[in-house]
């Protein structure tokens, strides 16, 4: 699979990802109801932060061949920054009084998602990686 393709999967994911964030923000705070405009914006905003988030993991993963440890702090950092940017922008550009309770849970909702997802795209990597040594092997022989 090209690198397009994973790009394109991981963005399918990470707005998967925004969108189950923002459905279980509504349940926290009691809303009866959520528009469809908030939907996709919080799934654009998920989509945004899993595309950078996976463009970092695959250069720490490359950089640390087998040493995830390095990549999950990696992703924990990225996303963590991300949400925290994306925490300031809401409370600029925010009408109302900005919600700390609702960030919060979104911060541990999205750093979770996001290292379930690092996971597997870790393990994806790994399966790959030894294919390709399989690979060069028989080649070599």
């Amino acid at each position: 699979m090209n690198r397009l393709g994973i790009y394109l999967i991981n963005g399918f994911f990470s707005a998967f990802i925004g969108l189950v964030i923002k459905i279980i923000e509504t349940v926290v705070e009691h809303e009866n109801t959520v528009s469809v405009p908030e939907l996709f914006e919080s799934m654009t905003k998920g989509a945004l932060i899993g595309t950078i988030s996976l463009f970092v993991l695959f250069h720490v993963f490359i950089r640390f061949k087998r040493k995830p440890i390095a990549g999950f702090i990696s992703n924990f950092i990225v996303v963590a920054v991300l949400m925290a940017v994306v925490g300031i922008f809401d409370f600029i550009t925010s009408s109302c009084a900005f919600n700390y309770y609702r960030w919060i849970v979104s911060f541990i909702m999205a750093e979770i998602l996001s290292f379930l997802l690092a996971s597997v795209w870790y393990r994806q990597m790994i399966l790959y990686n030894d294919k390709l040594e399989k690979k060069k092997a028989s080649i070599m022989d």
